[in-house]
Protein backbone atom coordinates (compact mmCIF):
# COMPACT_ATOMS: atom_id res chain seq x y z
CA UNK A 1 0.00 0.00 0.00
CA UNK A 2 2.77 2.30 0.93
CA UNK A 3 5.07 1.37 -2.19
CA UNK A 4 1.71 2.20 -4.23
CA UNK A 5 1.19 5.14 -2.57
CA UNK A 6 4.43 6.44 -3.92
CA UNK A 7 3.97 5.45 -6.75
CA UNK A 8 0.85 7.44 -7.35
CA UNK A 9 2.82 10.56 -6.15
CA UNK A 10 5.31 10.23 -8.60
CA UNK A 11 3.17 9.94 -11.80
CA UNK A 12 1.48 12.82 -10.33
CA UNK A 13 4.76 14.39 -10.41
CA UNK A 14 6.56 13.29 -14.05
CA UNK A 15 2.84 14.75 -15.08
CA UNK A 16 3.24 18.51 -14.24
CA UNK A 17 6.75 18.08 -15.09
CA UNK A 18 5.80 17.23 -18.74
CA UNK A 19 3.27 19.86 -18.96
CA UNK A 20 4.69 23.04 -17.98
CA UNK A 21 6.53 25.12 -20.34
CA UNK A 22 10.64 25.17 -20.05
CA UNK A 23 11.84 28.81 -19.79
CA UNK A 24 13.68 28.57 -22.68
CA UNK A 25 10.61 27.90 -24.76
CA UNK A 26 8.44 30.65 -22.99
CA UNK A 27 11.37 33.40 -24.01
CA UNK A 28 11.29 31.95 -27.51
CA UNK A 29 7.29 32.36 -27.28
CA UNK A 30 7.42 35.60 -26.22
CA UNK A 31 10.26 36.74 -28.86
CA UNK A 32 7.39 34.61 -31.78
CA UNK A 33 4.99 37.09 -30.92
CA UNK A 34 6.40 40.06 -30.29
CA UNK A 35 8.02 39.52 -33.83
CA UNK A 36 4.87 38.66 -35.10
CA UNK A 37 3.73 42.03 -34.09
CA UNK A 38 6.02 43.97 -35.35
CA UNK A 39 6.30 42.62 -38.47
CA UNK A 40 2.47 42.82 -38.40
CA UNK A 41 3.04 46.84 -37.89
CA UNK A 42 5.54 47.36 -40.52
CA UNK A 43 3.23 45.58 -42.95
CA UNK A 44 0.26 47.67 -42.00
CA UNK A 45 2.26 51.11 -42.03
CA UNK A 46 4.38 49.67 -45.96
CA UNK A 47 0.38 49.22 -47.17
CA UNK A 48 -0.99 52.29 -45.81
CA UNK A 49 2.25 54.35 -47.25
CA UNK A 50 1.19 52.84 -50.74
CA UNK A 51 -2.31 53.47 -50.66
CA UNK A 52 -2.20 56.95 -49.39
CA UNK A 53 0.62 58.20 -52.95
CA UNK A 54 -2.50 57.51 -54.44
CA UNK A 55 -4.59 60.04 -52.53
CA UNK A 56 -4.32 63.69 -52.70
CA UNK A 57 -1.98 63.86 -49.33
CA UNK A 58 -1.44 67.71 -48.55
CA UNK A 59 2.18 68.00 -48.80
CA UNK A 60 4.51 69.92 -46.37
CA UNK A 61 5.51 73.75 -47.88
CA UNK A 62 9.38 74.29 -47.16
CA UNK A 63 8.95 77.86 -45.82
CA UNK A 64 12.27 79.86 -46.00
CA UNK A 65 14.10 80.87 -42.56
CA UNK A 66 13.01 84.04 -40.97
CA UNK A 67 16.58 85.84 -40.60
CA UNK A 68 17.60 89.66 -40.43
CA UNK A 69 17.77 90.14 -44.18
CA UNK A 70 14.85 87.76 -44.84
CA UNK A 71 12.14 88.59 -41.91
CA UNK A 72 9.11 87.70 -43.16
CA UNK A 73 7.98 84.12 -44.35
CA UNK A 74 8.63 83.19 -47.94
CA UNK A 75 8.86 79.86 -49.48
CA UNK A 76 10.86 77.35 -51.26
CA UNK A 77 10.96 79.31 -54.98
CA UNK A 78 9.37 77.52 -58.05
CA UNK A 79 7.73 74.47 -56.23
CA UNK A 80 4.54 72.85 -56.77
CA UNK A 81 2.81 71.73 -54.52
CA UNK A 82 -0.37 69.92 -53.62
CA UNK A 83 -2.81 71.50 -50.92
CA UNK A 84 -6.19 69.17 -49.41
CA UNK A 85 -7.99 69.19 -46.15
CA UNK A 86 -9.56 66.99 -43.87
CA UNK A 87 -8.98 63.45 -43.55
CA UNK A 88 -11.35 62.50 -46.59
CA UNK A 89 -9.60 65.26 -48.71
CA UNK A 90 -12.65 67.36 -49.09
CA UNK A 91 -10.63 70.25 -50.61
CA UNK A 92 -7.94 69.73 -53.26
CA UNK A 93 -5.65 72.63 -54.65
CA UNK A 94 -2.73 72.54 -56.61
CA UNK A 95 -0.76 75.24 -56.02
CA UNK A 96 2.85 76.34 -56.74
CA UNK A 97 5.74 79.49 -55.79
CA UNK A 98 6.77 81.75 -57.52
CA UNK A 99 10.28 82.69 -58.04
CA UNK A 100 10.10 84.99 -55.17
CA UNK A 101 8.50 82.22 -52.86
CA UNK A 102 4.97 83.57 -52.64
CA UNK A 103 1.88 81.53 -54.15
CA UNK A 104 1.22 83.44 -57.26
CA UNK A 105 1.06 82.64 -60.92
CA UNK A 106 3.31 85.74 -61.70
CA UNK A 107 6.80 86.17 -61.61
CA UNK A 108 7.77 89.37 -59.54
CA UNK A 109 10.05 91.85 -61.23
CA UNK A 110 11.32 95.16 -59.87
CA UNK A 111 11.51 97.58 -62.78
CA UNK A 112 8.47 97.81 -65.08
CA UNK A 113 6.66 100.91 -66.74
CA UNK A 114 3.42 99.67 -64.80
CA UNK A 115 2.46 100.55 -61.34
CA UNK A 116 2.73 98.50 -58.63
CA UNK A 117 0.00 97.43 -56.02
CA UNK A 118 1.30 95.01 -53.40
CA UNK A 119 -1.43 93.21 -51.34
CA UNK A 120 -0.11 91.97 -48.00
CA UNK A 121 -2.07 89.48 -45.64
CA UNK A 122 -2.51 85.90 -44.42
CA UNK A 123 -3.60 83.15 -45.00
CA UNK A 124 -6.35 84.49 -47.22
CA UNK A 125 -3.81 85.91 -49.05
CA UNK A 126 -1.77 82.94 -49.67
CA UNK A 127 -4.97 81.43 -50.82
CA UNK A 128 -3.96 77.55 -50.41
CA UNK A 129 -7.36 76.51 -50.88
CA UNK A 130 -8.12 77.94 -54.17
CA UNK A 131 -5.72 77.54 -57.23
CA UNK A 132 -3.67 80.83 -57.93
CA UNK A 133 -5.15 82.24 -60.53
CA UNK A 134 -8.55 82.02 -58.33
CA UNK A 135 -7.06 84.10 -55.92
CA UNK A 136 -8.79 87.55 -55.33
CA UNK A 137 -5.17 89.18 -56.51
CA UNK A 138 -4.90 86.70 -59.08
CA UNK A 139 -8.27 87.43 -60.61
CA UNK A 140 -7.44 91.21 -60.15
CA UNK A 141 -4.29 90.84 -62.14
CA UNK A 142 -5.48 89.39 -64.50
CA UNK A 143 -8.59 91.96 -65.25
CA UNK A 144 -5.80 94.56 -65.45
CA UNK A 145 -2.62 93.23 -67.15
CA UNK A 146 -2.62 95.63 -68.69
CA UNK A 147 -2.71 98.13 -66.28
CA UNK A 148 -0.96 97.56 -63.38
CA UNK A 149 1.09 95.07 -61.62
CA UNK A 150 -0.54 93.14 -58.99
CA UNK A 151 1.66 91.19 -56.37
CA UNK A 152 0.51 89.31 -53.54
CA UNK A 153 2.71 88.91 -50.30
CA UNK A 154 0.75 86.80 -47.50
CA UNK A 155 1.59 83.66 -45.27
CA UNK A 156 -0.79 81.57 -42.94
CA UNK A 157 -0.85 83.28 -39.18
CA UNK A 158 0.70 86.66 -39.85
CA UNK A 159 -0.83 89.52 -37.59
CA UNK A 160 -0.81 93.21 -38.27
CA UNK A 161 2.03 93.40 -36.66
CA UNK A 162 3.55 91.26 -39.68
CA UNK A 163 1.68 92.90 -42.26
CA UNK A 164 4.34 96.10 -41.09
CA UNK A 165 7.14 94.28 -41.29
CA UNK A 166 6.08 92.74 -45.05
CA UNK A 167 5.11 96.25 -45.98
CA UNK A 168 8.81 97.53 -45.11
CA UNK A 169 10.47 94.72 -47.03
CA UNK A 170 8.35 94.70 -49.60
CA UNK A 171 8.70 98.44 -49.92
CA UNK A 172 12.75 98.13 -50.09
CA UNK A 173 12.51 95.18 -52.76
CA UNK A 174 9.85 96.57 -55.11
CA UNK A 175 8.78 100.24 -54.01
CA UNK A 176 5.33 99.82 -54.34
CA UNK A 177 2.77 102.64 -55.76
CA UNK A 178 0.08 101.18 -53.71
CA UNK A 179 -0.48 98.74 -50.91
CA UNK A 180 -3.73 96.76 -49.86
CA UNK A 181 -3.76 95.42 -46.56
CA UNK A 182 -6.72 91.83 -45.68
CA UNK A 183 -7.26 92.13 -42.53
CA UNK A 184 -9.64 89.04 -40.65
CA UNK A 185 -11.25 88.29 -37.52
CA UNK A 186 -7.53 86.96 -35.62
CA UNK A 187 -4.68 90.01 -36.73
CA UNK A 188 -5.76 91.98 -33.94
CA UNK A 189 -4.82 90.57 -30.53
CA UNK A 190 -2.20 88.13 -32.40
CA UNK A 191 0.05 91.23 -32.87
CA UNK A 192 1.59 90.16 -29.19
CA UNK A 193 2.92 87.04 -28.42
CA UNK A 194 0.69 86.06 -25.39
CA UNK A 195 -2.03 85.21 -27.85
CA UNK A 196 -0.19 84.06 -30.61
CA UNK A 197 2.10 81.86 -28.51
CA UNK A 198 5.45 83.66 -29.04
CA UNK A 199 5.24 81.55 -32.51
CA UNK A 200 8.80 82.15 -34.61
CA UNK A 201 8.56 83.90 -37.96
CA UNK A 202 6.37 86.43 -36.83
CA UNK A 203 6.65 89.92 -35.70
CA UNK A 204 4.95 91.28 -32.82
CA UNK A 205 4.46 94.78 -31.26
CA UNK A 206 6.73 95.18 -28.43
CA UNK A 207 4.56 94.78 -25.14
CA UNK A 208 6.25 96.89 -22.59
CA UNK A 209 6.06 100.71 -24.02
CA UNK A 210 3.73 102.00 -26.43
CA UNK A 211 6.62 104.54 -27.25
CA UNK A 212 7.90 102.57 -30.46
CA UNK A 213 8.66 103.09 -34.15
CA UNK A 214 9.37 100.26 -37.28
CA UNK A 215 12.90 99.31 -35.79
CA UNK A 216 11.12 98.25 -32.58
CA UNK A 217 9.20 95.41 -33.66
CA UNK A 218 10.02 92.20 -32.37
CA UNK A 219 10.23 89.94 -35.26
CA UNK A 220 11.07 85.96 -34.01
CA UNK A 221 13.36 84.18 -36.12
CA UNK A 222 12.58 80.68 -37.64
CA UNK A 223 15.81 78.93 -38.42
CA UNK A 224 15.85 76.20 -40.62
CA UNK A 225 16.91 73.70 -38.61
CA UNK A 226 15.68 70.01 -40.62
CA UNK A 227 16.45 66.98 -38.28
CA UNK A 228 17.44 63.88 -39.69
CA UNK A 229 13.77 62.43 -38.30
CA UNK A 230 12.09 65.64 -39.69
CA UNK A 231 13.45 65.45 -43.15
CA UNK A 232 12.37 60.95 -43.12
CA UNK A 233 9.00 62.18 -42.15
CA UNK A 234 8.17 64.84 -44.84
CA UNK A 235 8.78 61.95 -47.37
CA UNK A 236 6.39 59.83 -45.39
CA UNK A 237 3.39 59.80 -46.93
CA UNK A 238 1.59 58.21 -43.64
CA UNK A 239 3.23 60.97 -41.54
CA UNK A 240 1.92 63.82 -43.80
CA UNK A 241 -1.81 62.77 -44.01
CA UNK A 242 -1.67 61.97 -40.11
CA UNK A 243 -0.21 65.59 -39.40
CA UNK A 244 -1.48 67.99 -42.20
CA UNK A 245 -5.05 66.11 -43.33
CA UNK A 246 -5.96 64.58 -40.22
CA UNK A 247 -4.06 67.52 -37.84
CA UNK A 248 -3.04 65.23 -35.02
CA UNK A 249 -0.84 67.58 -33.65
CA UNK A 250 -3.10 70.71 -33.45
CA UNK A 251 -5.91 68.30 -31.70
CA UNK A 252 -3.27 67.01 -29.04
CA UNK A 253 -2.21 71.31 -28.66
CA UNK A 254 -5.85 72.23 -27.90
CA UNK A 255 -6.04 69.55 -25.34
CA UNK A 256 -2.93 70.70 -23.97
CA UNK A 257 -4.22 74.34 -23.99
CA UNK A 258 -6.56 75.51 -21.90
CA UNK A 259 -5.76 79.09 -20.32
CA UNK A 260 -5.41 81.18 -23.32
CA UNK A 261 -8.18 82.74 -24.87
CA UNK A 262 -9.52 81.40 -28.65
CA UNK A 263 -8.46 84.71 -30.95
CA UNK A 264 -11.28 83.65 -33.61
CA UNK A 265 -13.92 83.78 -31.16
CA UNK A 266 -14.11 82.68 -27.33
CA UNK A 267 -14.93 84.91 -24.93
CA UNK A 268 -14.71 88.34 -24.82
CA UNK A 269 -13.20 89.93 -21.68
CA UNK A 270 -11.83 93.43 -21.52
CA UNK A 271 -8.07 92.84 -21.32
CA UNK A 272 -8.96 91.17 -24.85
CA UNK A 273 -10.41 94.20 -26.33
CA UNK A 274 -7.79 96.59 -24.96
CA UNK A 275 -5.42 94.28 -26.72
CA UNK A 276 -7.08 94.79 -29.87
CA UNK A 277 -7.53 98.14 -29.37
CA UNK A 278 -3.60 98.56 -28.91
CA UNK A 279 -3.07 96.71 -31.95
CA UNK A 280 -5.18 98.67 -34.00
CA UNK A 281 -3.63 102.41 -33.14
CA UNK A 282 0.00 101.02 -33.64
CA UNK A 283 -0.84 99.60 -37.12
CA UNK A 284 -2.17 102.30 -38.10
CA UNK A 285 0.42 105.13 -36.49
CA UNK A 286 3.02 102.82 -38.19
CA UNK A 287 1.76 102.65 -42.20
CA UNK A 288 3.29 105.50 -42.81
CA UNK A 289 6.22 104.63 -41.76
CA UNK A 290 6.55 100.84 -43.03
CA UNK A 291 4.56 101.70 -46.45
CA UNK A 292 6.56 105.04 -47.36
CA UNK A 293 3.38 106.02 -48.94
CA UNK A 294 0.51 109.12 -48.45
CA UNK A 295 -2.25 107.57 -46.65
CA UNK A 296 -4.59 107.72 -50.03
CA UNK A 297 -2.83 105.14 -51.20
CA UNK A 298 -3.61 102.39 -48.89
CA UNK A 299 -6.61 100.20 -48.42
CA UNK A 300 -7.38 98.66 -45.96
CA UNK A 301 -10.39 95.33 -47.36
CA UNK A 302 -11.88 93.55 -44.16
CA UNK A 303 -13.23 90.29 -43.72
CA UNK A 304 -16.99 90.25 -43.09
CA UNK A 305 -19.04 88.15 -39.87
CA UNK A 306 -20.18 85.85 -42.51
CA UNK A 307 -22.34 83.60 -40.14
CA UNK A 308 -24.28 86.84 -39.18
CA UNK A 309 -25.20 87.30 -42.82
CA UNK A 310 -26.42 83.80 -42.80
CA UNK A 311 -27.88 83.83 -39.88
CA UNK A 312 -31.80 84.51 -39.42
CA UNK A 313 -33.81 86.51 -37.88
CA UNK A 314 -34.69 84.11 -35.67
CA UNK A 315 -31.08 82.46 -34.75
CA UNK A 316 -29.67 86.02 -33.48
CA UNK A 317 -25.71 85.75 -32.86
CA UNK A 318 -23.88 87.35 -30.08
CA UNK A 319 -21.33 89.89 -30.84
CA UNK A 320 -18.23 88.51 -31.54
CA UNK A 321 -14.92 89.94 -31.03
CA UNK A 322 -14.32 90.99 -34.58
CA UNK A 323 -16.86 92.75 -34.72
CA UNK A 324 -16.11 94.59 -31.85
CA UNK A 325 -12.84 95.33 -33.28
CA UNK A 326 -14.09 96.16 -36.81
CA UNK A 327 -15.91 99.74 -36.04
CA UNK A 328 -12.83 100.72 -34.12
CA UNK A 329 -10.10 99.99 -37.16
CA UNK A 330 -12.42 101.81 -39.55
CA UNK A 331 -12.51 104.51 -37.53
CA UNK A 332 -9.13 105.02 -36.57
CA UNK A 333 -8.34 104.31 -40.58
CA UNK A 334 -10.81 107.32 -41.16
CA UNK A 335 -8.90 109.39 -38.84
CA UNK A 336 -5.63 108.53 -40.95
CA UNK A 337 -7.14 108.94 -44.57
CA UNK A 338 -6.71 105.49 -45.49
CA UNK A 339 -9.89 104.02 -47.22
CA UNK A 340 -11.35 101.04 -46.16
CA UNK A 341 -13.52 98.31 -47.72
CA UNK A 342 -15.64 96.58 -45.45
CA UNK A 343 -16.84 93.11 -47.11
CA UNK A 344 -20.30 93.00 -45.13
CA UNK A 345 -22.14 94.94 -47.36
CA UNK A 346 -20.96 93.10 -51.01
CA UNK A 347 -20.96 89.57 -48.88
CA UNK A 348 -24.47 90.29 -47.72
CA UNK A 349 -25.93 91.54 -51.28
CA UNK A 350 -24.38 88.66 -53.25
CA UNK A 351 -25.84 86.34 -50.34
CA UNK A 352 -29.18 87.58 -50.64
CA UNK A 353 -29.36 87.31 -54.60
CA UNK A 354 -27.44 83.48 -54.63
CA UNK A 355 -27.79 82.18 -51.40
CA UNK A 356 -24.14 80.80 -52.17
CA UNK A 357 -21.67 80.79 -48.62
CA UNK A 358 -18.49 82.18 -49.16
CA UNK A 359 -16.49 79.33 -47.74
CA UNK A 360 -16.06 75.61 -47.31
CA UNK A 361 -18.36 73.84 -45.63
CA UNK A 362 -15.62 72.05 -42.73
CA UNK A 363 -12.91 75.35 -43.28
CA UNK A 364 -13.80 79.12 -42.93
CA UNK A 365 -11.13 80.41 -45.46
CA UNK A 366 -12.93 81.87 -48.98
CA UNK A 367 -14.04 79.49 -51.50
CA UNK A 368 -14.23 80.41 -55.02
CA UNK A 369 -16.78 82.58 -54.82
CA UNK A 370 -15.71 84.30 -51.84
CA UNK A 371 -12.35 85.13 -53.56
CA UNK A 372 -14.29 86.54 -56.56
CA UNK A 373 -16.89 88.65 -54.33
CA UNK A 374 -13.84 90.63 -53.07
CA UNK A 375 -12.13 91.02 -56.48
CA UNK A 376 -14.76 92.47 -57.85
CA UNK A 377 -15.78 94.58 -54.63
CA UNK A 378 -11.61 96.25 -54.60
CA UNK A 379 -12.21 96.97 -58.55
CA UNK A 380 -15.39 99.04 -57.65
CA UNK A 381 -13.76 101.29 -55.25
CA UNK A 382 -13.10 104.59 -55.74
CA UNK A 383 -9.25 103.65 -54.78
CA UNK A 384 -9.31 101.13 -57.49
CA UNK A 385 -10.35 104.29 -60.03
CA UNK A 386 -7.01 105.71 -58.63
CA UNK A 387 -4.74 103.14 -59.25
CA UNK A 388 -5.89 102.48 -62.53
CA UNK A 389 -6.43 106.25 -63.63
CA UNK A 390 -10.20 105.98 -64.05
Amino acid sequence: MKNSGMGDEGGIEDNVTSTAIPVRSRRRLWILRLSTSVIGMMSLFLFLEIILRFFPVRESFHALPVTSSNPIIRFAPNREYVFSRDWNFTIVTDKKTNGAGFFSDVEYVKDSDKPLVAIIGDSYVEALHVKNADAFHGKIGRDNFEKVRVYAFGASGNPLSSYLKYAEWVGQQYKPDYFIFNIVGNDFDESYPYYKGGAEGFTYFPEETDQFDMADLDTRFLPLRPSFVGRNLRRSYLAKYLVSNCEILRITANLRTTAKADTSNGNIGEERIQTGSAAINHFIRLLPEATGLAPERILLVLDAARQRIYASESNVLSQSYYECMMPELIGKAALAQVSTLDMTTPFTLHYRQYKKRFEYPTDGHWNEIGHRVVAESIMNTDFWSTVIGE
